[in-house]
């Protein structure tokens, strides 16, 4: 019975489990994955009033002592910040970062309930004093927590 649920939980977290799609933007390639939970098809699409967790994976393209993060989403051509999200990578990856220093950044995404139901871009930058450190963007959706 405990494999049972085991193997049972192994299903449900590969199904709700992606890496996505993604383009670096700006002058940067240093992210090499972008993994979303929960997607299973892409655009990965979020259910307002939920949780979604991406996390970036790649090498730092330079030294800096510390980095700040950006999220925006496309509105109609106009890039707006995401709300709740931290800025201080240093709270996410040991600091100062080195050149060819491997990164997993991982940052929970809460969908507010008064977000418009909309498929967008959403764009990750790091910057420093030395320059963007990453930059990747993807397309996302947002719909209703009770649509299926």
């Amino acid at each position: 019975m405990k494999l049972f649920i085991v193997l049972l939980s192994l299903a449900v977290a590969s199904v709700s489990c992606k890496v996505i799609q993604f383009e670096n933007c700006g002058d940067t390639t240093s992210v090499k994955t972008v993994d979303v939970v929960p997607c299973d098809v892409e655009p990965c699409t979020f259910k307002k009033g939920t949780v979604a967790t991406m996390t970036a994976s790649g090498v730092f393209p330079a030294d800096a002592p510390s980095g700040t993060l950006k999220v925006t989403v496309d509105l109609g051509g106009v890039e707006v910040e995401y709300p709740g999200i931290e800025p201080d990578i240093c709270k996410k990856v040991t600091c100062p970062v080195k050149k060819g220093q491997e990164f997993s950044i991982k940052y929970d995404i809460h969908v507010e309930d008064y977000f418009p139901e909309m498929v967008t871009t959403m764009k990750w930058d790091v910057t420093s004093d030395s320059g963007r450190l990453l930059c990747a963007k993807a397309k996302v959706g947002i719909k209703d927590k009770f649509d299926e």
